[in-house]
C-alpha cells in the first residue's frame, strides 16, 4: 500500500525540458525552507517593524523601488525639509511628518538577509539537481 502510493508520487516527481531533469520534490522544500526562514526571522524581531529614515534635504516625497509620492500640505505646496510618517496614528509616533533622522529600531543583519536568501537557496537547489540528477546533461546538444 505504501509502496504503491510511493511510486504514484514519484510519477510527477520529475519535470522535463528536452531532457534536462527538474526535481520537484528538491524545488517545494526549497520553497518551505524560504518560507520557514522569513517565519523565522519575523518572529525573532518579534513581527515588529518599526524603522524609519527620514534623509536630509527630504522633498517630503517617500521613495523606494516603485514608489515615489510627494506630500503636499492644504495650500497644495510640497512640505519640504521633512518625510512623512508611514507609522503615523500606528506606532511610536504621532505626528504626520517627521524631520530628517533614524526613528526606531534598525533592522539588523538577520532582516537584511531576507532579501538575499532566496537567491542563494534557489542556487544552491539548481546545483543540488544538476548534481543529483543531471551530471551527465550533454549541454552540446541544446547548440546544434
Amino acid at each position: 500500500m505504501i509502496e504503491d502510493w510511493f511510486k504514484k508520487a514519484q510519477e510527477k516527481r520529475f519535470k522535463s525540458f528536452q531532457g534536462y531533469k527538474l526535481d520537484r520534490w528538491l524545488f517545494q522544500f526549497g520553497m518551505y525552507a524560504i518560507f520557514f526562514w522569513m517565519f523565522f526571522v519575523a518572529w525573532s524581531s518579534g513581527f515588529d517593524l518599526n524603522y524609519f529614515y527620514c534623509p536630509e534635504n527630504s522633498d517630503g516625497s517617500i521613495s523606494g523601488l516603485k514608489i515615489m509620492l510627494k506630500d503636499y500640505d492644504l495650500d497644495g505646496a510640497v512640505v519640504n525639509g521633512s518625510c512623512r510618517n508611514p507609522f503615523y496614528k500606528d506606532d511610536w509616533t504621532t505626528q504626520q511628518y517627521l524631520p530628517p533622522g533614524e526613528y526606531g529600531t534598525k533592522p539588523g543583519v538577520l532582516f537584511n538577509s531576507v532579501m538575499w536568501s532566496p537567491f542563494v537557496v534557489f542556487c544552491l537547489l539548481f546545483l543540488f539537481n544538476h548534481y543529483f540528477h543531471n551530471k551527465d546533461y550533454d549541454f552540446e546538444e541544446l547548440r546544434e
